[in-house]
């Protein structure tokens, strides 16, 4: 899957696609262990989901980089935010709200909305 963005600013513009294993911010490519599953620009900063595998104990799956590659945050842990919560599981899919935050799911069915400046949990619903 290849997926592009380019978002305008006077003073940048970010190009960012993603295959496999890596993603690539103005042409410069960053490789990870897992496949990006999604990526997107939110101002200044570049978004992305790692596809975790079944037999895989990673669970805080979702990163953001600024525009020279250097990382900014890490989601955080679902357990740590939502204690009365037993498990944690990766995040299978993201999405850029209207109100620019990220809204994340995890296998259970649980929604997350994510601040995209902090990688912090503010919330989440049950949707199954």
């Amino acid at each position: 899957m290849l997926y592009k963005s380019v978002i305008g600013f006077d003073f940048m513009k970010l190009d960012v696609q993603y295959r496999n294993k890596t993603l690539f911010i103005n042409k410069r490519p960053l490789n990870f262990d897992f496949v990006v599953g999604n990526a997107f620009v939110v101002e200044d900063r570049v978004i992305f989901l790692l596809q975790i595998p079944s037999n895989d104990k990673t669970v805080r799956n979702i990163y953001c980089l600024n525009s020279e590659c250097a990382f900014l945050w890490q989601v955080q842990s679902v357990l740590e935010k939502f204690p009365n919560l037993t498990e944690e599981l990766p995040l299978e899919g993201m999405s850029l709200n209207d109100n620019g935050n990220i809204s994340a799911y995890d296998f259970y069915g649980r929604n997350f909305e994510i601040d995209s400046k902090t990688g912090n949990i503010l919330d989440y619903s049950v949707s199954r």
